[in-house]
């Protein structure tokens, strides 16, 4: 089980000050077990007519416990441009990717790399603890808190998410998650997700993880596809 939760979606949400074309990208919170292996990370977000993609980069610092990594989002609604980009460390301070328990505190620097065409450039520091834990041979929960805080305005903003996933194989797992943003000078953001993942593991490490999800909020309308790729690289 714990390999296929592993595997689900975002491993480092992205927060900024200006909503990307999917607000709804962060399909499922962040987990909270370090790999050990460098990990290169394709995720690509589908909504109405817009679309985002994320690549992630993740490395073990010295040791699984220590692990660095970067996040650039690119964004298409009729015009592609790039995000907010983030430089991560994360510290597994409770646990092991054996463990049932794990927590793993996040720090990252938000780089004002954000195309105009999307909203003003926002840089800024970023504070995420994902708390994940297993509760049964085919249950776990991962719970978020975190915040931001944006340097041009002294802006702070608020994140919460919540998730249960549960694997009915070892290739498809159903989730349900709730995400929480307040924002400064604006509506605060509510949605809840339920969705379903699909796993498929390739040669030399390789895993694809397609899924679908259904956003349920104010103003949420469509449906959410989302498509997962990863694979180790060379160190």
């Amino acid at each position: 089980m714990k390999r296929t939760i592993i595997f689900i979606l975002l491993a480092i949400p992205l927060l900024a000050s200006e909503p990307s074309p999917i607000e709804d990208a962060n399909f499922l919170p962040e987990t909270a077990w370090n790999r050990d292996d460098g990990v290169l990370q394709y995720t690509t977000f589908f909504l109405r007519h817009a679309a985002a993609m994320e690549l992630t980069q993740e490395w073990a610092a010295s040791s699984p416990k220590h692990q660095l990594s970067y996040t650039i989002p690119v964004y298409n609604d009729g015009e592609t441009g790039l995000g907010d980009a983030t430089l991560n460390y994360r510290y597994q301070l409770v646990g092991d990717t054996d463990s049932k328990l794990a927590v793993a505190p996040r720090l990252s620097l938000v780089l004002p790399t954000r195309s105009a065409h999307f909203g003003g450039r926002a840089s800024g520091l970023q504070l995420g603890v994902p708390v994940s834990a297993t509760l049964t041979e085919r249950l776990a929960t991962h719970t978020n808190i975190g915040g931001t805080w944006f340097r041009e305005s002294g802006d702070k903003e608020l994140n919460l998410a919540q998730s249960l996933v549960f694997d009915v194989t070892s290739r498809i797992a159903f989730s349900v998650d709730a995400a929480y943003t307040r924002c400064p000078d604006s509506e605060h953001l509510f949605v809840v997700r339920p969705g379903v993942q699909f796993t498929f593991e390739g040669p030399r490490g390789l895993t694809i993880a397609p899924g679908i999800a259904l956003p349920l909020g104010r103003d949420r309308r469509g449906v959410l596809f989302v498509l997962a790729v990863e694979h180790p690289v060379s160190r």
